[in-house]
């Protein structure tokens, strides 16, 4: 009789939960899209289009602040209003934190650090990190990343995007004249790979030139964009969560029995970044005291270059970048000769805003509400555990702020008097790209 009474118990409670609860939320008034799937709610429309894409429809129907389900029926909250943006970020940062299996997911990969911690702990993180992303820190990387730019270039004829040699060939039976395809995913994993380590660590990773060792391999297995799943569909979605709340309770040599291949790859790359990466710190600090300077001169913060595809797709923007870059180049050098020369690229500025509004690195944040009595946001009641989704696509797609046209790729909206943004969401250029307030990406200059 106590398993039946346990199962029928458990039965009832999941009714509630997705039936019944839900009508008791303090966010049940708010607008949002009709409820679809008992089981994945309305997430099949979100991974049906491009990350971000649906919170900025839903914005645009129902109004800044709306209700949809998630999980077995979860109510969520997204936030794309302005207001309730700063008031949550900037006002009250740290009353909201990552929920919990998100943080245990970071620490995993990352360790306790800036991006993990909460309260306290991170106020200490970002005090003890801010001086090594000052101005002067930041602009004197730039010569570095100008000589991984020319690595790139010297092994392009290498950037090929067949597999297979049969493939190839028919595409070179096939194409038109003067088309070429090449693969700059990889590439470009490998770059910031470089990049991070060498102005964040003074530390060689050499994933560009291929002579790779433990660490690069390892952190290159963690972010490799080859080995990340598109959309998932919402089933699999809620197979990872069930079965991610029973592999977080179980101790990590159980897990390693069960993960497929890609779960025991990424579970070692973790050890090797954990083991490697003592070494590295154990080294920096004998030079420290050796020394008695700090020769750590940043972090590892770095935004995906997503304008080499708006360069690619769109030949009406490829010039206009390109030429202020050449315009800062002494005749007949083909590496700036100083970092003055670099001020020409200052003239692309409006070009990297609009890429970096349309294509950021992160399309939605997640927060929890932390504490008791619950608040008003954007005239919502915000109660203690209410899942809250930042709508960072959404508000750097809102019409009200950037136009009618919001949607649409044009620089000039930066400079045209007639389309004045006023936006004050974000810590650089009015963006949600890298957030705002204590909890925004401390490395954004950096990126």
């Amino acid at each position: 009789y106590s398993t039946t009474l346990a199962l029928l118990a458990t039965v009832v409670y999941w009714l509630y939960r997705i039936f019944l609860s839900p009508h008791f939320s303090s966010i049940r008034s708010l607008p949002g899209p009709e409820f679809i799937h008992p089981l994945w709610g309305n997430l099949q429309e979100f991974t049906d289009k491009e990350p971000g894409r649906a919170h900025a429809d839903w914005a645009i129907q129902y109004g800044g602040a709306v209700r949809y389900r998630g999980l077995l029926g979860e109510n969520l909250l997204m936030l794309s209003d302005p207001t309730a943006l700063t008031y949550l970020l900037t006002a009250n940062p740290y009353n909201y934190a990552k929920p919990a299996d998100l943080r245990g997911d970071l620490e995993r990969i990352l360790g306790k650090g800036v991006v993990f911690a909460e309260g306290d702990d991170h106020r200490r993180h970002r005090r003890l990190l801010a001086p090594a992303f000052a101005h002067g820190h930041i602009k004197a990387m730039a010569p570095c990343f100008f000589d991984l730019a020319y690595q790139i270039d010297s092994r392009a004829v290498d950037m090929s995007a067949w597999k297979y040699k049969l493939d190839l060939e028919t595409y070179e039976t096939n194409k038109p004249p003067g088309e070429a395809v090449i693969e700059v995913s990889d590439t470009l994993t490998r770059l910031a790979l470089d990049a991070i380590g060498k102005v964040g660590f003074d530390y060689e990773f050499n994933a560009l030139s291929g002579h790779t060792n433990a660490l690069s391999q390892a952190f290159y297995t963690l972010y490799s964009p080859r080995g990340a799943y598109l959309s998932p569909p919402p089933w699999v979605m809620l197979l990872h969560k069930a079965f991610g709340a029973i592999f977080h309770t179980l101790p990590r040599n159980l897990t390693k029995l069960i993960l497929g291949d890609r779960g025991k790859s990424i579970h070692q790359a973790a050890r090797d970044v954990e083991k490697e990466s003592r070494k590295i710190i154990t080294a920096k600090k004998e030079v420290i005291a050796q020394e008695g300077s700090d020769s750590l001169k940043g972090k590892k913060d770095l935004i995906s270059i997503l304008l080499v595809h708006l360069r690619g797709t769109r030949h009406d923007f490829q010039h206009p970048f390109v030429d202020p870059l050449g315009a800062g180049m002494p005749s007949g050098e083909t590496r700036p000769a100083s970092r003055g020369n670099q001020e020409g690229a200052d003239q692309g500025a409006q070009r990297r805003q609009e890429g970096t509004r349309q294509r950021g690195a992160e399309q939605f944040g997640v927060s929890r509400r932390l504490h008791d009595p619950s608040c008003t946001l954007s005239h919502v009641r915000v109660k203690k555990g209410q899942v809250i989704y930042l709508g960072i696509y959404a508000a750097n797609r809102n019409k009200t702020v950037f136009g009618d046209d919001a949607d649409s790729f044009r620089p000039e909206r930066w400079i045209d008097p007639a389309c004045k943004i006023e936006s004050k969401m974000g810590v650089w250029a009015g963006l949600m790209t890298f957030l705002a307030g204590p909890r925004s990406c401390i490395g954004y200059k950096f990126a």
